[in-house]
C-alpha cells in the first residue's frame, strides 16, 4: 500500500513541478516584456548620459529577480499545498483498490467447490503431460532394477509411456446437475491397467469406478465435495483463474496489495500466495500465481494461465489455456468447451454402473471385484472362474470386540488398496 502510495504522491509531485515550470515561463516572459520597454524607455533617455541606462539596468535586473523569486515563492506554496490534498486522496484510492482485489479473489476462491457450477453444465479439460528428463528416467531405472515391488515402478511406467506417446493428453470430462447428481470421466492414459478412473453421485450413492473394480459409498456431503476436488482440479484451476490451487481461503486469511499489480494473500501457518494480475478492458485476470509454503524459497505450485474467454454459463472470464508446475509435473491445460445439457442426460449418466453390464459411457464393463461400503457396513465382491463371491464383514454394532477388530481391520486393509491406487494413478499425472 505504501508504494501506491508512494507512486500517487509522485505523480502529484511531478503534476505540480510541470505546473511550476510553467508559471516560471510565463513570469519569465513577463520579465522580458518588461525589461524590452525598459530598454526602449532608456533609448529615449540616451541623451541624459550614462548613469540614467545603467540604473535603468539595474532597476530592470532587480525587477526581473524580483518577478522571478516571487513565482517561485508562489509556485512552492501551490505544490506544497496540492500535496497536501493528494497524499490523503491516494490513501483513500490505494485502499479501496486493495478491498477491491481482496473482494474479487475471495469471489474466485468460492469457486474451488466444482459441484457449485451451473447446473446442467458439461465441461471437458485435457492436459498435455511434460515428461521427466532422461537423466530422471535413467535414476528411477536404475532405482527400480532388482526390485519387482518398488513403488517408482508402476510411476516409471507411466512416465514411460508420457515419454513414449507425447501425442496422447489426460483428459477429464464433468457433467453436474446439482451436489448429489454428477460425473466425473477421468481418462488414465499413462497408467498400464487403469485406463480412466470414473467417478459419480447419483440416487444417494457414491461411486467409483475404473477397469477392474468398484467402490460404493453413501454419498454425504463432506465425501461428495472432497472427492469432486480432488478429481477435477484440473479443471478449477482453469475457471477460478488458478485460485482454486491456493487451497481453502479462509476468513483469517490476509490480502494486501504490496505493489500496483501484485497481491500477497497470508495464511494463519504463515505460508503465503503471490498474485500478479492486470485489468483488461474492466475485467481483473490473474497472470501469474504462485503458492509458497513457509520460509520457503521455491513456489510449490506456479500456475500461468495464456488465454482467457467470457463464459456466459459462468458470467465471468475463463482462462483457456494454461500451464501448472507442482513438483516435477508439468501440465499444459487446455479448456475444451462449456455446454449446456440437459437434466435427464446428467442423471443417465450419473446412474450407478452395472459391474455385469455396462456403463452408458464405458460400454461393457470388465470388473472383478466390488467394494461396498453403504450404510455402515463393507461387502467385498470378487468375480472368480466366471462367478461371483460375496463376503460380507460384521459391523461393528452386531459383533464382539475382536471381531470387530478384524472386520474394521479388513476395511482398512481395503480402503488402503483404494488408496495406494489413487495416489498412484495421481502421481502419473
Amino acid at each position: 500500500m505504501m508504494e501506491i502510495l508512494t507512486s500517487s504522491s509522485t505523480l502529484g509531485w511531478a503534476r505540480m513541478s510541470i505546473l511550476w515550470i510553467t508559471f516560471l515561463l510565463i513570469v519569465r516572459i513577463a520579465s522580458g516584456r518588461f525589461c524590452v520597454w525598459l530598454t526602449v524607455y532608456g533609448s529615449r533617455l540616451v541623451d541624459r548620459g550614462p548613469s540614467v541606462m545603467v540604473n535603468a539596468r539595474t532597476s530592470r535586473d532587480r525587477r526581473g529577480s524580483l518577478f522571478g523569486l516571487v513565482g517561485t515563492l508562489v509556485s512552492f506554496l501551490l505544490v506544497c499545498g496540492t500535496n497536501a490534498q493528494s497524499i490523503p486522496d491516494a490513501g483513500h484510492a490505494a485502499d479501496g483498490e486493495e478491498r477491491a482485489v481482496a473482494a474479487w479473489i475471495r469471489s474466485l476462491g468460492a469457486l474451488s467447490d466444482p459441484l457449485t457450477l451451473p447446473s446442467n453444465t458439461k465441461w471437458t479439460v485435457t492436459a498435455a503431460l511434460q515428461p521427466p528428463s532422461p537423466e530422471t528416467l535413467g535414476q528411477w531405472r536404475s532405482a527400480v532394477q532388482g526390485h519387482p515391488e518398488h513403488p517408482l515402478r508402476a510411476v516409471l511406467a507411466a512416465q514411460e509411456e508420457v515419454a513414449n506417446h507425447p501425442e496422447r493428453r489426460l483428459r477429464v470430462v464433468l457433467f453436474v446437475s446439482d451436489a448429489g447428481t454428477w460425473r466425473i470421466i477421468n481418462d488414465e492414459p499413462f497408467t498400464p491397467g487403469v485406463e480412466y478412473l470414473d467417478q459419480g453421485s447419483g440416487h444417494g450413492t457414491l461411486w467409483s469406478l475404473s477397469k477392474q473394480s468398484m467402490s460404493l459409498r453413501d454419498s454425504t456431503p463432506e465425501a461428495t465435495g472432497k472427492t469432486a476436488a480432488e478429481a477435477l482440479d484440473m479443471l478449477t484451476c482453469m475457471y477460478s483463474q488458478g485460485v482454486s490451487l491456493m487451497g481453502n481461503l479462509p476468513d483469517d486469511a490476509s490480502i494486501h496489495i504490496n505493489a500496483i499489480g501484485t497481491a500477497i494473500v497470508t495464511y494463519p501457518n504463515g505460508s503465503y500466495a503471490e498474485l500478479k494480475y492486470t485489468n483488461h478492458a474492466g475485467d481483473k485476470r490473474v497472470i501469474s500465481l504462485r503458492t509458497f509454503g513457509k520460509d520457503s524459497p521455491d513456489p510449490f505450485v506456479d500456475y500461468q494461465p495464456r488465454e482467457y474467454h467470457f463464459e456466459s454459463e459462468l458470467g465471468h472470464l475463463v482462462a483457456t489455456l494454461a500451464r501448472r508446475k507442482r513438483g516435477d509435473e508439468v501440465l499444459d491445460l487446455r479448456l475444451e468447451e462449456a455446454e449446456k445439457v440437459t437434466r435427464t442426460e446428467v442423471e443417465t449418466v450419473s446412474r450407478v454402473p452395472d459391474p455385469t453390464g455396462s456403463d452408458t459411457l464405458r460400454g461393457r464393463l470388465e470388473v472383478r471385484s466390488v467394494n461396498d461400503l453403504r450404510q455402515n457396513r463393507l461387502s467385498l465382491s470378487t468375480l472368480s472362474g466366471g462367478q461371483w463371491s460375496t463376503r460380507q464383514f460384521p459391523t461393528p454394532e452386531t459383533s464382539d470386540s475382536r471381531v470387530r477388530t478384524i472386520g474394521w481391520g479388513a476395511a482398512g486393509l481395503i480402503v488402503a488398496v483404494l488408496v495406494f491406487l489413487r495416489i498412484r494413478s495421481t502421481r502419473s499425472r
